[in-house]
């Protein structure tokens, strides 16, 4: 056929032509087309904004359009890919873009150009530039990548004034380096104090110390029922880890030195699932119940059960 019709073929290869550019260049197409016709969230997420953004809820109702709009297209902008599991859950999704469209929310450029991929883990995870360490979240400089644990997203969306925000504090970091003309505030060691009044209670540990007392903290690891109980009591003793790293590495490791001379003294229990309620959902299937559940968030938790002062002693 092609032998019996030259011309035939000459129509055809520009057509073809055509439809690979089309296909190679078909997300900067759809983003061309977003940015004149903005897609909105749909009606789950905007109840959710509703009920527990108190940045939204502040907004007139043109700028929450404006919200809504600019976190759809930050979705379809950026290269969301899940680490340990098959598919990503939407709200994960959504949780980062609404810290990131907060932050960017007056600026002409909705994306972050060097940082446009997101990987996202079911838990806290190690990684190559933290390898000993798992951590909640992590900016990748070298390629351009933000990691999230999605745990650690969902709480702090469904209960933001009880669990810190990973995603913000994450894009705090790149919108800083985004906008490098900008003026941020400098924190330094005199504003320590006015920081301690949010949390004060490593700021208190360091003073009773200086005074020359003593002190043993006993920590505790907790995890939902979800997996196996071996995974779950070294997900405990992980979460353990996060808290006993912040004690090292507070203020630049204020308090190390009364950890090393024994001033300070840190014990750690992981639980894992043992102390987790019954009636939680275990089926890795009953994700609604198992994983995103407040019942089942609420297990997967690390505490301070106690503090022995003046004396090193063994009793719990």
């Amino acid at each position: 056929m092609w032998l019996g019709n030259d011309n035939y073929a000459l129509y055809t290869i520009p057509i073809i032509i055509i439809l690979s550019l089309i296909y190679i260049f078909s997300p900067q197409i759809d983003w061309w087309w977003y940015q004149r016709n903005p897609p909105d969230v749909d009606k789950p997420v905007r109840t959710m904004l509703e009920r527990v953004n108190p940045f939204y809820k502040s907004l007139s109702t043109e700028d929450k359009q404006k919200f809504r709009q600019r976190m759809a297209m930050f979705v379809k902008g950026v290269n969301f890919r899940p680490q340990g599991w098959d598919k990503l859950p939407e709200d994960a999704k959504y949780a980062i873009a609404a810290n990131a469209v907060q932050l960017n929310f007056n600026e002409e450029e909705l994306l972050f150009p060097k940082y446009e991929n997101v990987v996202i883990y079911p838990q806290a995870f190690p990684s190559p530039q933290y390898p000993k360490t798992f951590h909640p979240s992590e900016v990748y400089k070298e390629d351009g990548v933000l990691l999230f644990s999605a745990e650690h997203l969902l709480a702090s969306l469904l209960e933001p004034n009880k669990y810190y925000n990973v995603a913000m504090h994450e894009y705090v970091k790149v919108f800083m380096e985004s906008h490098p003309t900008k003026q941020f505030p400098k924190f330094t060691e005199i504003d320590w104090p006015a920081i301690s009044k949010v949390s004060p209670f490593s700021e208190t540990l360091i003073k009773y110390l200086q005074r020359n007392n003593t002190a043993v903290i006993s920590i505790r690891g907790y995890a939902s029922p979800l997996a196996a109980t071996d995974y779950n009591t070294n997900l405990g003793k992980r979460r353990v880890d996060c808290l006993m790293n912040h004690f090292s590495t507070y203020r630049d490791g204020m308090l190390l030195r009364y950890i090393d001379n024994g001033s300070l003294i840190l014990k750690e229990v992981s639980f894992g699932e043992e102390k987790a309620d019954s009636t939680i959902s275990e089926n890795p299937r009953d994700r609604k119940n198992a994983v995103y559940s407040p019942e089942a968030s609420r297990e997967r938790k690390v505490q301070i059960v106690k503090i022995t002062i003046g004396e090193q002693s063994e009793g719990e």
